[in-house]
């Protein structure tokens, strides 16, 4: 009897890990499926222009499959052009993250989109 036993000890302890491990696998594949569902969320904006004769701050946010990206661009230079430079920069890094999925190199993408919003302007 008592050699029974310790053969079947063994392979209950075999089963248990089995068990353990095929529960943490389909525990792992219901989190990954989870991430694949979007949040809901809302996006709002507001700008006050203070005392300032005109607002040269630009804005704009993108939703795409790939992520969310929200710019804003502080204009500066009131007779210098602060508030065509302010939109140039934030088209400049809508128009990029349409094209490229920036989450697959995000340095890659502001370094790319910074340089080209600077050579624009």
């Amino acid at each position: 009897m008592k050699s029974i036993l310790s053969l079947e000890q063994p392979i209950l302890v075999m089963i248990v890990l089995y068990l353990t491990l095929l529960l943490l696998i389909l525990i792992r594949i219901k989190i990954h499926i989870n991430r694949k569902v979007k949040e809901k969320y809302e996006v709002g904006a507001s700008m006050t222009i203070g005392d300032r004769e005109i607002q040269e701050d630009n804005y704009n946010f993108i939703e795409s499959d790939n992520g969310f990206l929200a710019v804003l661009a502080d204009g500066m230079g009131k007779k210098f052009g602060g508030k065509i430079s302010s939109q140039i920069a934030v088209n400049t890094f809508i128009e990029l993250f349409e094209q490229f999925n920036a989450f697959d190199n995000p340095n890659y993408f502001f370094q790319k989109a910074f340089n080209l919003a600077n050579k624009e302007i």
